[in-house]
């Protein structure tokens, strides 16, 4: 059965197998299916494909790279990248569930509105402007 992203996923990375990490409310799981497998899969799911969140996203922002997506309008879900999406390192992580964002030398700890976090590989710089453009798509939900 396909992983579908639910307002109680927080996070999407790589895993050693090539498969995908999962990390939801209270819990991790491992697929066998990539990021974007999932995050297509997904988006399907609640009625459009990736191919035309992308196209939303790069009309909004005019650019190309590392954009956030809508995966559900209902449930406000939106996903943003830390990388190109098409980066086997990449990291999605979910905009809703994210309560702040901390400085960690080069890395970002994110916090998570369940109180658990993580840090990621990612400039702080990098979430303030993902998480800003995902509060415009948010407007838009």
């Amino acid at each position: 059965m396909r992983y579908i992203i639910t307002k109680n996923t927080f996070l999407l990375k790589a895993n050693e197998k090539n498969g995908t990490k999962i990390i939801e409310r209270g819990k991790e799981k491992n697929s066998k299916e990539s990021m974007l497998t999932i995050i297509n899969d997904s988006c399907s799911y609640y009625r459009f494909s990736l191919e035309y969140r992308l196209y939303e996203s790069k009309e909004e922002f005019k650019k190309n790279y590392k954009l956030p997506i809508i995966i559900d309008n209902d449930q406000k879900i939106i996903f943003f990248p830390l990388k190109s999406i098409t980066s086997k390192d990449n990291i999605w992580v979910s905009y809703n569930n994210i309560t702040t964002f901390l400085r960690k030398k080069n890395n970002t700890l994110l916090i998570f509105n369940d109180g658990s976090s993580i840090i990621v590989p990612v400039n702080y710089s990098i979430i303030s402007s993902q998480i800003s453009k995902c509060f415009i798509l948010e407007k838009k939900c």
